[in-house]
């Protein structure tokens, strides 16, 4: 990768329609379509607040929607109308609970670690890599910085062939500081071209 480089056009879709959809479907999810998404309004904006996915930028001059997907979904979880009752702990023991891991992502599956990299089982089979392999991650750039993530995990995921996704800031190390959008300034984590090698550790 270099500050030059240029990419195909990504085929499949980021946002319209589909995004709009699948942001609606998670606010009725959660019970928090109608007074609540309107918090969404002051998401990102100088008098509102940070978005609490990711590292979006507050502009001076903001849209009116200024926020991503993923990160209208986050907020939407954290309005959430659902509540933890006493029934909840009827059912689920103080020792129980202890066990439960703050990593796991009951949207994707993975339980007990995010140290993990999802990949297409197309992919994996091309390249040999079986569910559970270790795996490390290295940054492709010419600016002659190592960047290097080790210790990953390979998760089988519905993911498009080519392409495999991780979690942050477990792969922060990845991004170069100069790779970010060229208007916004939003760092460019969605598109880091990375080479994939047998993990040390």
């Amino acid at each position: 990768m270099s500050k030059q480089q240029k990419s195909d056009a990504y085929p499949y879709a980021s946002g319209g329609w589909g995004s709009l959809k699948a942001v609606a479907r998670i606010l009725l999810q959660e019970k928090a379509l109608l007074k609540d998404s309107q918090v969404l309004m002051h998401q990102n904006k100088p008098d509102g607040f940070m978005c609490v996915s990711c590292s979006w930028a507050k502009p001076a001059d903001p849209h009116t929607f200024e926020f991503c997907e993923s990160g209208a979904k986050a907020t939407a979880w954290d309005l959430t109308a659902k509540r933890v009752t006493p029934d909840f702990f009827e059912v689920h023991t103080v020792s129980e609970l202890a066990k439960w891991h703050d990593h796991d992502d009951r949207f994707r599956g993975i339980k007990g670690s995010r140290m993990v990299i999802l990949m297409n089982p197309a992919d994996m089979a091309k390249r040999g890599r079986a569910q559970g392999a270790r795996i490390a991650l290295e940054t492709i750039a010419d600016d002659g910085v190592e960047r290097r993530v080790d210790g990953l995990t390979v998760v089988p995921f519905d993911v498009p062939q080519g392409c495999i996704g991780g979690y942050y800031p477990e792969c922060n190390p990845l991004l170069p500081l100069w790779h970010y959008a060229k208007e916004s300034k939003v760092p460019g984590a969605k598109s880091i071209p990375v080479r994939v090698s047998a993990g040390t550790r």
